[in-house]
């Protein structure tokens, strides 16, 4: 049957396949699957897309592992929540999307149309801004608001419950865990202890010492949203940043 369908994934840890691992890098991405008729060729029938949260504010541990950071309570959002520029990366995400399927999509219809957040606050306010630019306003019931809205649901479960997002298996954790510890004392130490002319811009600003992967990702992350921010961030150029982010990227993936 040629029914159109669309669904929309937003996920806040990324997926293996094709999207970056965690915030270290602060790049959104976007993974669009169309899929064309098989009777009629180039006739979109489905389309799937997978998105990332935008940038977003430090973690409430980040002053721990950061207590020299001189941006730690300049923030205007909180925990980890999004940040004004990463309001703008999903606006242009529904932006581009609205671009290449908006006559497509047309209008929000719920019984062709579904939206899935993991049930992070970040991660739910990217889902709320791509949804109100992506069926903008004057397309939504009438007899209602004057400037008719489109209020896209966005269904999400607890984490210990989504079976979809975030896989929260007790089992798959346990061997996640212990082959990613059995390659971290075997490669991943050493690729720490190796990258140590890479860390230690951090480390000077910090004031504390980058001693596994955990705490050199929060602190790529803060750096790198804080440059996101416009904040000056001395000591740390666009070029150190870029090799730390790679540094922990790598050290996430287990390569």
């Amino acid at each position: 049957k040629n029914v159109r369908c669309w669904f929309v994934a937003f996920l806040s840890q990324g997926i293996m396949v094709s999207m970056f691992r965690g915030g270290s890098v602060s790049v959104l991405s976007v993974l669009l699957v169309a899929v064309e008729g098989a009777g009629n060729p180039g006739d979109l029938i489905l389309l799937q897309q997978l998105s990332r949260h935008g940038a977003r504010s430090p973690k409430s541990k980040y002053p721990k592992q950061c207590p020299g950071d001189p941006f730690l309570y300049k923030w205007d959002s909180w925990n980890a929540e999004l940040t004004g520029p990463g309001v703008l990366e999903e606006v242009a995400v529904a932006k581009v999307t609205r671009h290449m399927y908006g006559a497509w999509l047309g209008p929000y219809n719920g019984s062709q149309m579904m939206v899935r957040s993991e049930d992070s606050p970040r991660v739910l306010q990217s889902a709320e801004v791509i949804m109100s630019f992506l069926f903008p306003e004057g397309n939504g019931p009438a007899k209602g608001l004057p400037s008719r809205p489109t209020f896209v649901p966005i269904h999400t479960l607890p984490e210990e419950e989504d079976v979809l997002l975030t896989a929260p298996s007790d089992a798959c954790k346990a061997r996640q865990d212990a082959d990613y510890n059995a390659w971290w004392n075997a490669t991943g130490a050493d690729i720490l202890r190796s990258g140590q002319s890479v860390v230690a811009p951090l480390e000077g600003i910090c004031r504390t010492a980058m001693t596994n992967n955990g705490i050199l990702k929060d602190v790529v992350d803060g750096m790198g949203f804080s440059r996101a921010q416009g904040f000056a961030v001395n000591g740390l150029n666009a070029a150190q940043l870029f090799a730390a982010q790679n540094l922990s990227i790598v050290l996430q993936r287990g390569l």
